[in-house]
C-alpha cells in the first residue's frame, strides 16, 4: 500500500502504536477492537518484506501469500470482534453471516493456493499490486470482495453504544477509501502528493480511534 520499504515500515510503527494503545487500554471494547486493527497493521509489515524482496521471486511469492492470507482473514477477525461486542443487530444474524464468511474464506484460500506462483509487482504509480486485489474483478474474486466490503463497511456501524459504532464504522470506511484513492485509476489525484502521504494518514487511524472512543 505504501510506496517503498521505508514508508511501509514507518506506517507499521505508527499503526502499531495506535493498536497497542487500544490493546493496553482498560476499556474492554478498545481491547477487542485492537485485534481487528492488528490484522490491518500487519499488512504494512508484510509489504515491507515484499518491497525488500521485490526482485526475488521465491521470497516475493512467500510474502505475497502471507499478505493475501492476512487480508482474507480480516473479515473473519472483524466478525469475531463484532460478535463479541454489544450490537444493535441480533446475534443470530451475525452468526449467520459468520457461516457465510467461513464458506467464502475456503474459496478465498483456494484462490490464494491456485495463484501461489504469482508475485507482487510495482504498479505504474509506484505502489504494490498483488494478485487478487480489489481491481482484479475476476468472477472468482467478486464474492469474497463483496463479503469483505459488507463485513467491514456496514456491520461495524451497529456496534453499541452509538458513539462507538459510528466511530468504528467511519474509521474503517475511511481506511478503505484512503486505500482506494491511491490507485492509479483515480486520475483526479494523479498530480497531487496524495500517493506519497496517504499511507501515513491511514496508519494513524488506530491511533485516532484510541483517542476518540
Amino acid at each position: 500500500m505504501c510506496f517503498d520499504a521505508r514508508s511501509s515500515m514507518e506506517a507499521f510503527i505508527i499503526s502499531s502504536i495506535g493498536t497497542s494503545m487500544l490493546y493496553f487500554s482498560t476499556d474492554k471494547t478498545k481491547q477487542k477492537i485492537s485485534y481487528f486493527w492488528m490484522s490491518v497493521t500487519l499488512i504494512q509489515l508484510w509489504e515491507y518484506f515484499i518491497w525488500k524482496n521485490i526482485n526475488n521471486k521465491e521470497k516475493n511469492r512467500f510474502w505475497t501469500t502471507i499478505l493475501r492470507t492476512n487480508i482474507s482473514l480480516q473479515p473473519l477477525i472483524g466478525l469475531l470482534v463484532l460478535i463479541s461486542l454489544p450490537s444493535y443487530l441480533p446475534r443470530h444474524v451475525l452468526i449467520s453471516i459468520l457461516f457465510i464468511e467461513l464458506i467464502v474464506l475456503i474459496r478465498w484460500f483456494y484462490n490464494i493456493y491456485r495463484e501461489s506462483e504469482q508475485v507482487t509487482k510495482v504498479s505504474n504509480n509506484n505502489h504494490l499490486d498483488w494478485p487478487g486485489g480489489f481491481v482484479d474483478m475476476q468472477i472468482s474474486n467478486i464474492l469474497p470482495t463483496i463479503v469483505y466490503l459488507i463485513v467491514l463497511t456496514i456491520l461495524p456501524w451497529f456496534v453499541k453504544p452509538l458513539k462507538t459504532g459510528l466511530t468504528f464504522g467511519i474509521l474503517i470506511a475511511l481506511s478503505l477509501v484512503l486505500s482506494v484513492l491511491k490507485l492509479e485509476h483515480f486520475n483526479i489525484i494523479k498530480s497531487s502528493g496524495w500517493r506519497s502521504i496517504w499511507c501515513y494518514v491511514a496508519a494513524s487511524i488506530p491511533l485516532i480511534q484510541s483517542i476518540i472512543i
